[in-house]
């Protein structure tokens, strides 16, 4: 799943920034992120780790967590 965005995001851009598969976007109508590209993100978290708002965070299918 990709990144879940939550309403304490304040569109300081840094997850976008940060991205390094250009998943995320900034919403022009709203100045908040939002995930542009689903099926293309990496989970690789850099995003959520990031993010001063604590605004993002992963919600792991079961089958890509190791045990």
């Amino acid at each position: 799943m990709p990144p879940i965005i939550h309403d304490t995001c304040t569109g300081c851009g840094t997850c976008y920034d940060i991205c390094p598969g250009d998943v995320l976007r900034l919403d022009e109508d709203n100045g908040v992120a939002k995930v542009e590209y689903p099926d293309e993100c990496w989970h690789c978290g850099a995003c959520r780790l990031e993010c001063p708002s604590d605004a993002i965070t992963y919600y792991f299918p079961l089958k890509m967590v190791s045990v």
